[in-house]
């Protein structure tokens, strides 16, 4: 037992600094490396703890606003009162209770965060291409869709991001948080594609 006891007491510690390190040096040169930018309208699908939530509604400012999409009530109370703490005021919080239906106006969105969510733990082929669709429907022509494919592979998501009309603009291989740990990978950035684009 004292073996396993200081071991996880170890990673435990370990994986705070690295949240505290994400979020405090980190997360913001990642996330203006994706494409996020000043302004934006961003959807942060799945949010979790925040660890995306914060930091991007820190870039769009005070012009843009980003909303955090969970179905886990506890994690966006939890993301409201950090966001409250550091005196955001740009993020709406949105309580889905596990739909695949986005209640957001159509082209309304310029940025989607779709970071380590849609494997099969989360979604049936099915619900993942009716996810896809309403991704499509309330994006804005040209929107960027950022991918962080955690724990599917890189080739499913392309081929199933481009299925739903979305073309595939870059793979960027960047800090990233996972697991409350921080690593080094790919990221798929996409474009919504219109039919000037084809």
């Amino acid at each position: 037992m004292g073996l396993y006891y200081w071991y996880s007491s170890i990673m435990g510690y370990l994986k705070r600094a690295d949240v505290k390190r994400w979020l405090e040096e980190i997360s913001e040169g990642t996330l203006r490396r994706v494409g996020i930018k000043e302004g934006q309208v961003l959807l942060d699908f799945g949010c979790g703890m925040g660890y995306y939530t914060i930091p991007s509604a820190r870039i769009v400012g005070r012009e843009g606003r980003v909303y955090a999409i969970d179905k886990d009530k506890d994690c966006l109370d939890r993301i409201r009162k950090i966001a409250r703490e550091e005196g955001l005021n740009n993020i709406d919080f949105i309580n889905t209770a596990a739909e695949v239906r986005l209640p957001l106006r159509d082209e309304s969105i310029d940025v989607v965060l779709l970071y380590d969510v849609l494997h099969f733990y989360y979604f049936t082929r099915d619900k993942r291409s009716r996810l896809l669709k309403e991704i499509y429907k309330v994006s804005t022509k040209g929107a960027l869709i950022s991918v962080y494919p955690k724990p599917m592979k890189l080739h499913e998501i392309k081929k199933k991001k481009e299925k739903a009309d979305f073309l595939l603009k870059g793979e960027l291989i960047l800090t990233v948080i996972h697991d409350n740990s921080l690593i080094k990978d790919n990221l798929l950035n996409f474009k919504k594609v219109s039919d000037f684009d084809l």
